[in-house]
């Protein structure tokens, strides 16, 4: 599992989009929404977490992160974060990454 790419790739969408709305009127969004799908992703997942955690913004984060049922350590580092209010969990079974995307969304 690898989620820092993603995580830049929508901090630069957002500054984008951020840009283009600031050109034509001053609008902020309401709330940045990151999702993680993982599964057996222990070894990476604390370090996404933490990355996302640190951000410094004055728009709200939420951070929702689906688990496809891993059968590795990844569900108890989550816990050690569920209550943070900015994190939303969820595990499920999946038929692959397209399907928990969408149940992610």
């Amino acid at each position: 599992m690898i989620t820092y790419p993603c995580i830049k790739l929508v901090d630069t969408l957002i500054q984008l989009d951020l840009a283009r709305q600031n050109e034509t009127e001053k609008v902020q969004p309401k709330k940045i929404t990151l999702v993680t799908v993982v599964k057996n992703g222990e070894t990476y997942i604390k370090r996404s977490i933490e990355s996302v955690l640190r951000q410094k913004t004055d728009i709200p984060i939420e951070y929702i992160i689906f688990d496809a049922m891993s059968d590795d350590g990844t569900e108890a580092i989550i816990k050690e974060y569920i209550n943070d209010k900015r994190i939303q969990y969820f595990r499920e079974k999946d038929s692959g990454p397209s399907d928990a995307l969408n149940k992610a969304f």
